[in-house]
């Protein structure tokens, strides 16, 4: 992995958007700003207290959100974990979102 936070996709993870986060979080989206600025670095001394930024956000197969990207401070990779697949509804809302993703994949590959 290069100081980019560049890596290979996991089996099951697909690549998400910020509203779709903000979906399946609800209520819970409040927090967000909690998740993107306190990720911890193991390359530089602010351990907690980093922010994560240049990121990709993905839905993992367990339906939980990781935010991959690179520390504000020292631009090393971190990573940011979210369980949300533990979580009946949050997970319903997350199954969804894949599902139309997948058809929408489908679809598109069909009109090129």
């Amino acid at each position: 992995m290069n100081r980019k936070g560049d890596r290979k996709k996991e089996p099951g993870e697909i690549e998400i958007q910020m509203e779709d986060v903000e979906i399946i979080l609800g209520d819970d989206v409040v927090h967000l700003d909690k998740i993107i600025n306190h990720v911890y670095c193991a390359h530089c001394e602010v351990g907690y207290n980093s922010t994560i930024e240049n990121y990709t956000i993905y839905l993992n197969k367990l339906d939980d959100i990781l935010f991959v990207g690179q520390c504000a401070k020292c631009k090393n990779y971190v990573a940011r974990y979210v369980e949300t697949g533990e979580n009946h509804s949050k997970a319903e809302v997350a199954r969804h979102i894949r599902t139309i993703k997948k058809e929408f994949k489908v679809i598109k590959a069909k009109k090129h």
